[in-house]
Protein backbone atom coordinates (compact mmCIF):
# COMPACT_ATOMS: atom_id res chain seq x y z
CA UNK A 1 0.00 0.00 0.00
CA UNK A 2 1.54 3.72 -1.50
CA UNK A 3 0.62 6.44 0.77
CA UNK A 4 0.32 9.84 -0.80
CA UNK A 5 -0.01 13.10 -0.01
CA UNK A 6 -0.38 16.25 -2.18
CA UNK A 7 -0.51 19.66 -1.76
CA UNK A 8 -1.65 19.43 1.56
CA UNK A 9 -2.63 22.85 3.77
CA UNK A 10 -4.11 23.50 7.25
CA UNK A 11 -4.52 26.49 9.56
CA UNK A 12 -6.38 26.04 12.92
CA UNK A 13 -7.80 29.43 12.41
CA UNK A 14 -8.62 32.35 9.50
CA UNK A 15 -6.00 34.40 9.63
CA UNK A 16 -3.76 32.26 11.76
CA UNK A 17 -0.01 30.74 9.67
CA UNK A 18 -0.50 28.04 8.37
CA UNK A 19 0.55 24.94 10.01
CA UNK A 20 0.47 22.91 6.91
CA UNK A 21 1.63 24.56 3.67
CA UNK A 22 1.64 22.63 0.82
CA UNK A 23 3.10 19.18 2.18
CA UNK A 24 3.91 16.55 -0.40
CA UNK A 25 5.14 12.72 0.23
CA UNK A 26 5.22 9.43 -1.75
CA UNK A 27 5.73 6.10 0.95
CA UNK A 28 6.43 2.98 -1.40
CA UNK A 29 4.56 -0.17 -0.27
CA UNK A 30 6.84 -1.86 2.16
CA UNK A 31 8.93 1.17 3.39
CA UNK A 32 9.03 3.07 6.75
CA UNK A 33 8.42 6.49 7.34
CA UNK A 34 9.24 8.70 10.51
CA UNK A 35 7.66 12.11 10.69
CA UNK A 36 9.75 14.36 13.22
CA UNK A 37 10.46 17.76 13.42
CA UNK A 38 10.50 20.61 16.08
CA UNK A 39 7.37 21.31 18.97
CA UNK A 40 4.62 22.77 17.03
CA UNK A 41 5.49 22.01 12.86
CA UNK A 42 2.54 20.24 12.34
CA UNK A 43 3.24 16.50 13.25
CA UNK A 44 0.09 15.90 14.93
CA UNK A 45 -2.18 17.93 12.70
CA UNK A 46 -0.75 15.77 9.71
CA UNK A 47 -1.79 12.47 11.62
CA UNK A 48 -5.34 14.02 12.50
CA UNK A 49 -5.38 15.03 8.97
CA UNK A 50 -4.67 11.13 7.91
CA UNK A 51 -6.80 9.89 10.62
CA UNK A 52 -9.87 12.06 10.03
CA UNK A 53 -9.69 13.66 12.86
CA UNK A 54 -9.66 16.76 10.85
CA UNK A 55 -11.45 17.98 7.86
CA UNK A 56 -8.96 18.50 4.88
CA UNK A 57 -8.50 21.93 3.93
CA UNK A 58 -6.86 21.71 0.80
CA UNK A 59 -4.37 18.75 -0.80
CA UNK A 60 -5.37 15.40 -0.43
CA UNK A 61 -3.93 11.63 1.54
CA UNK A 62 -4.15 8.50 -0.38
CA UNK A 63 -3.77 5.21 0.52
CA UNK A 64 -3.17 3.21 -3.20
CA UNK A 65 -3.22 -0.25 -3.62
CA UNK A 66 -0.82 -2.33 -5.43
CA UNK A 67 -3.96 -2.37 -8.26
CA UNK A 68 -3.49 1.68 -8.41
CA UNK A 69 -7.26 2.04 -6.26
CA UNK A 70 -7.62 4.25 -3.69
CA UNK A 71 -8.67 2.81 -0.35
CA UNK A 72 -9.69 4.49 2.99
CA UNK A 73 -6.69 4.80 5.28
CA UNK A 74 -9.04 3.65 8.31
CA UNK A 75 -8.96 0.91 6.47
CA UNK A 76 -5.86 0.46 5.77
CA UNK A 77 -4.14 1.74 9.10
CA UNK A 78 -2.00 -0.03 11.04
CA UNK A 79 -1.11 0.44 14.57
CA UNK A 80 1.52 0.38 16.74
CA UNK A 81 1.52 0.62 20.62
Amino acid sequence: MRLVASGVTFAYSRGDHQVLDGVEFDIPSGSAAAIIGPSGSGKTTLLSLMGRLLPMQAGSIQAIDAAGTERPLAETATWVL
